[in-house]
């Protein structure tokens, strides 16, 4: 039974062709044997020829079964040879396109190769090639380069390990480590100072990974390139110290106006800080679209002028006030002749602008004061020669025996009425001279203003009967409110001014004159409140248009009145000093040909 299993196992074409080759071996061998024994030569001799017709016969029929029942499958397998001959055939030609392109990819290699050793050895600046070797690293190769630069002293440390090359500046064997470790190609740039020939130079230095084991290092001059740099760095920081010394606001913008970089001027100028504005139009500093519109088609847009010139326009700044800005525009070019941008300065001219008005008022001040003074002189003479030649002429009369007593009388009154005309016109022109010169202080004393008043009337009561002018006072205190502490002197001579000066100017009506008391505080001059004086009259009045003028030295409202009424154009402005010498303040209302009130204050100072 095991036998049996045994056989079916073999396979079926094994077990025919062993049985065949069995059966053929015995057949052979014993036939010929038997056969030599049994037959003659001649039947032998047919009978071989039988026996070998006989296996013929026999090794075909078993052909013919065999080829029979694998004919499919031969068929199947002679397509699988053709279809693989076919493969083989492609593969063939794959191969010899693939040989073709190793062979282009080896020209390749070694052209690149040839290349990459003239571009080594010609490269511009000095190259190294270090190889692994044991935990450390050795130089192998050098360029012409390098060997120029070392005056061929570079083959003496070929060899030598980078720890004991470079046992000083150990971080360059570091580059070589961490390089080799990442197994990259990898730049690492490093500057530093060396000395070779005696000169300081400054050097780049760049490690390359090279596969499988090798480091590439270019190290390049760069010694002018960092002069360059520090030179472009010194600039740079002096152009900044000078942009932002500039008090001025200095700004240069793109072509569109929009502002690349400002100065530290443009916080004064227009209160933005520098930061601010970069990025934002121009238009933003202007004090309207018109301005902005003008200077751009003036100077700042395509089509505009080169010319650089100083102009005024309009500026507002952050608070939006408008200022006057004396500017330099003009656009920059850059070396090929391209417009990029534009540069302005701006300089606030409101200042100047009026210290040049406030010069050229007071140039015209100076003309006028000289006229006046030219005038004044000129009627000065009038004044003072007028009672002098009375003085002198009647003085002179006085002494003809031959006077009547009436006439004497009348002589002597015309001189003394002349010399206190005179001495009132010298003592106004000593008191001008004391005040230009800041010499006459106030004196400062216990004072009844309802005393002065009522004196200022006694006096004046006289000159108003003999004018037909009624004259009349206002008192507003008591006797012992009225006390205050004040310059006695001064208030007479102000109110004599007013009032002798109404008298002068009123042919008809009345004159009143006297003061109020107020509790307002004016201008902290006074804790008490102020007296308000006034001098009221019903004369000529005085023309709107020289009301602020009248009180200026020299001054007269019409150069006439000096011709019809008299007097030097001094009674005005000493009161006006005065006034504000004690602290107050003088006006005046008038209307012409119905009357003028004279006002002036002081401050209360009351004694109790």
């Amino acid at each position: 039974m095991n036998l049996l299993k045994l056989y079916k196992k073999i396979p079926f074409h094994i077990r025919i062709s062993v049985a065949y080759f069995t059966l053929a071996g015995l057949w052979i061998f014993l036939s010929d044997k038997l056969l030599d024994i049994l037959l003659s030569d001649d039947l032998l001799t047919k009978f071989q020829t039988f026996k070998g017709t006989f296996f013929v016969v026999i090794t075909t029929l078993l052909l013919y079964v065999f080829v029979k029942k694998n004919q499919k499958q031969i068929k199947i397998n002679n397509k699988y040879l053709k279809k693989k001959n076919k493969d083989l055939l492609l593969v063939r030609e794959e191969v010899k396109v693939t040989n073709r392109e190793l062979e282009e990819a080896l020209k390749k290699v070694e052209l690149s190769e040839e290349k990459y050793r003239n571009w080594f050895e010609y490269f511009p600046h000095a190259t190294f090639i270090w190889a692994k070797k044991d935990d450390d690293f050795v130089m192998v190769q050098a360029n012409k380069k390098a060997y120029h630069e070392s005056d061929n002293k570079i083959e003496n440390i070929f060899g030598i390990k980078s720890r004991i090359l470079w046992k000083n500046e150990p971080d360059l064997t570091e580059y070589l480590v961490e390089c080799y470790r990442t197994h990259e190609t990898k730049s690492i740039e490093r500057q530093y100072k060396f000395r070779a020939n005696g000169k300081e130079q400054y050097t780049s230095t760049t490690y390359s990974f090279i596969p499988p084991d090798s480091i590439q290092i270019i190290t390049v001059d760069i010694t002018k390139q960092k002069q360059a740099d520090d030179e472009l760095r010194n600039q740079k920081k002096l152009f900044e110290t000078m942009f932002n010394t500039i008090t001025d606001g200095v700004i240069i913008t793109d072509p569109d106006r929009n502002i690349l970089l400002a100065n530290k001027g443009m916080k004064t100028t227009f209160g933005y800080e520098p930061d601010e504005l970069i990025g934002k139009n121009t238009e933003l500093l202007y004090y309207d679209t018109i301005s902005y519109i003008e200077t751009g088609k003036n100077v700042f847009n395509v089509g505009s002028s080169l010319k650089e010139d100083l102009y005024i326009s309009h500026y507002k700044d952050r608070n939006g006030v408008n200022f006057p800005g004396e500017t330099f525009g003009c656009k920059l070019f850059d070396t090929e002749g391209k417009w990029i941008g534009n540069l302005g300065i701006m300089r606030n001219v409101l200042e100047r602008q009026k210290m040049i008005y406030d010069l050229i008022e007071a140039k015209e001040k100076a003309e006028e004061s000289e006229k006046l003074k030219s005038a004044f002189l000129q009627n000065m003479s009038h004044e003072i020669r007028t009672p002098l030649n009375a003085i002198s002429g009647f003085s002179g009369l006085l002494s003809n025996n031959n006077l009547s007593d009436e006439k004497r009388t009348g002589f002597i009154s015309i001189i003394q009425n002349s010399s206190k005309q005179l001495i009132s016109i010298v003592n106004d022109i000593l008191t001008i001279s004391s005040l230009e010169t800041n010499q006459l202080k106030p004196v400062i004393e216990k004072v009844s203003i309802n005393e002065i008043i009522i004196e200022l009337f006694e006096i004046f009561k006289q000159q108003a009967q003999n004018s037909n002018i009624s004259i009349h006072k206002q008192i507003n205190l008591t006797n012992e409110q009225s006390v205050i502490y004040t310059d006695k002197t001064k208030i007479i001579q102000i109110l004599s001014n007013l009032i002798s000066n109404a008298f002068k100017f009123t042919n008809k009506g009345s004159i009143e004159f006297g003061y109020t008391y107020s509790n307002i505080i004016e201008n902290n001059t006074s804790k008490n409140g102020f007296l308000r004086f006034y001098v009221k009259d019903t004369g000529i009045g005085i023309q709107p248009y020289v009301q602020e003028k009248i009180f200026e030295r020299f001054r007269q409202a019409d150069n006439s009145i000096a011709k019809k009424y008299g007097g030097t154009g001094l009674g005005l402005s000493i009161s006006k000093a005065f006034v504000e010498l004690l602290g107050g303040k003088i006006w005046l209302e008038s209307q012409p040909d119905i009357g003028s009130t004279f006002f002036f204050t002081i401050p209360y100072k009351p004694v109790n």
